[in-house]
């Protein structure tokens, strides 16, 4: 992770005593993507789907979820938790690209993951 240090600068005047100043410097750490779900993802309707997205960086990123293209948010049979998307009984309807898009103030990176839920085949009745 990143890191802050406190740097002491003294300032030599006529005044006694010196003149101090403190300044803080603060290190960022670029946002990245350590992992993340596989860019593919075939699932059958009604089975879990989990999508995750681990981050790193300082400050700690936040994590915002797109589906295709728009804005995603917790509803809709989906649970977002952070980096964490959670799918108990998907449908056809949930089919499409997943975005975890991750930023902090050194960086922003974007990780797509698409995700296809099907219906399964039906049997086939042989005589």
């Amino acid at each position: 992770g990143g890191f802050t240090s406190t740097i002491e600068l003294s300032v030599v005047s006529d005044l006694n005593p010196p003149v101090v100043r403190t300044t803080t410097l603060t290190v960022y750490e670029a946002a990245v993507i350590t992992d993340h779900s596989p860019d593919d993802l075939d699932q059958f309707v009604g089975d879990t789907v989990t999508l995750s997205c681990t981050v790193d960086g300082t400050p700690a990123p936040t994590v915002e979820w797109y589906f295709n293209g728009e804005d995603l948010a917790s509803g809709n049979g989906l649970i977002i938790n952070g980096g964490t998307i959670d799918i108990p009984s998907p449908t056809t309807a949930h089919s499409g690209m997943y975005q975890c898009f991750v930023s902090n103030i050194a960086s922003e990176v974007c990780e797509s993951i698409a995700l296809q839920v099907r219906r399964p085949d039906p049997p086939v009745i042989t005589g």
